[in-house]
């Protein structure tokens, strides 16, 4: 029985060398390490805190009344509160977090507007305003942190675990978003620092200016569809944003195989954490960052030749092959316009290691005779890494 287990390995070993390869990449260096249960803890908790700091924030009736007076110069309908107002959105709701759930974004509304599709341009193209309220939120959030620590700690219900999750520390404002950290504290004390990324947005329902934004703005048509069954989006800062409808296409019209292919590649391009460094130094050119990854992923998705097979090698070279096509940020596709007034351009720093790892996958799929050893076979950084070593240098 051992001997025919080991020869049936041996066989698997010799004949799919890539997909072993990347279903240990998924193992290793993607998929949680921790159980269930406690990934749910993790996200009741950041949950239950983000909206008590939204529900101070929008039961404050001064700072409401201020920030309303703003919006209703722009807009001829009524201007009233979100129903719901926290909506998580990122790689954590999309169900393709790697690692560890270390990273929330969620959107806030702040209003609903019933204004037509040209008001909502026009208060997009005078974007101070909008900034200038972003401003208000982050400073109201960074003052509630300060002074009501208690409203920023979760507990587990039973008394006897040693499991919490709280506040740390208010980073910055970036862009129109505010940064938190958090740290979840396990039952063994093991500490973990938690980021939520939390941006003030205006809430669109109205399904004349919502089909306007589609017809517009969606460049993929399946985007387009999808936009129009989710049936409302945001304006966050100086763009109509469509956040809800990538969740959507990414959680649940994407297969499970698809979205592993995502982690994979998020990792073995930007490693854990590498591009954020490489962004950092503010050069010019540019790495490719996850959204990037992720918009190809969403067009291979809905072009894919081999829908349905088990095996991930195809998928990914296909999708590698279309990444590197692309020399320049301006010649890269995108699902919907952002920021319809200007298109930067901008050079793929990492283009020619992209290159240099597809052809590697490549070359391992066609050793389909040879042995296979993870630690011996594996890329030992990602090309995020690699090329930030080069500057050194």
């Amino acid at each position: 029985m051992g001997n025919r287990f080991v020869k049936e390995r041996q066989k698997m070993t010799e004949g799919n060398k890539v997909e072993l390869y990347l279903k240990d990449v998924f193992e290793r260096e993607c998929a949680y390490k921790i159980e269930q249960e406690e990934v749910e803890f993790i996200q009741t908790g950041i949950e239950t805190i983000v909206q008590r700091i939204a529900d101070k924030i929008l039961d404050n009736n001064t700072l409401q009344g201020s920030m309303k007076v703003k919006f209703e110069k722009y807009f001829t309908g009524i201007v009233k509160r979100s129903p719901k107002n926290v909506f998580g959105v990122g790689s954590f709701y999309e169900g393709t977090r790697n690692n560890f759930p270390d990273e929330f974004d969620f959107i806030l509304t702040l209003f609903c507007c019933e204004g037509t599709f040209e008001e909502y341009k026009q208060f997009l193209l005078e974007a101070s305003v909008f900034n200038t309220v972003s401003d208000t939120f982050s400073q109201k959030v960074k003052e509630l942190s300060e002074v009501d620590t208690n409203a920023l700690i979760y507990t587990a219900s039973d008394p006897k675990s040693q499991r919490k999750l709280y506040f740390s520390e208010y980073l910055r404002q970036h862009g129109p978003a505010t940064w938190l950290r958090f740290i979840y504290e396990s039952e063994s004390n093991r500490k973990k620092e938690i980021d939520v990324d939390y941006v003030a947005a205006l809430h669109i329902t109205n399904r004349d200016v919502l089909n306007r934004v589609v017809n517009e703005l969606c460049v993929l048509t399946e985007f387009a569809q999808e936009t129009l069954s989710v049936g409302t989006c945001f304006c966050i800062g100086a763009n109509f944003s469509l956040t809800q409808t990538e969740v959507r296409i990414m959680r649940t019209i994407l297969s499970e195989n698809h979205r592993k292919i995502y982690r994979i590649l998020k990792y073995l391009i930007n490693g854990h954490g590498d591009v954020d460094k490489l962004n950092n130094l503010g050069r010019f050119d540019k790495p490719y960052s996850s959204y990037m990854i992720k918009t190809v992923m969403i067009y291979h998705h809905y072009n894919c030749k081999t829908l349905g097979s088990v095996n991930l090698g195809p998928c990914i070279l296909d999708v590698l092959d279309d990444l590197c096509r692309y020399e320049n940020t301006s010649e890269f596709p995108s699902l919907y316009k952002v920021d319809y007034r200007t298109k930067i351009r901008c050079d793929l720093c990492l283009l020619t290691s992209l290159r240099s790892l597809t052809d590697y996958l490549r070359s391992m799929e066609r050793l389909s005779g040879s042995s296979y050893d993870y630690e011996r076979d594996k890329i030992k950084e990602s090309i995020s890494k690699k090329y930030l070593d080069t500057l050194d240098k």
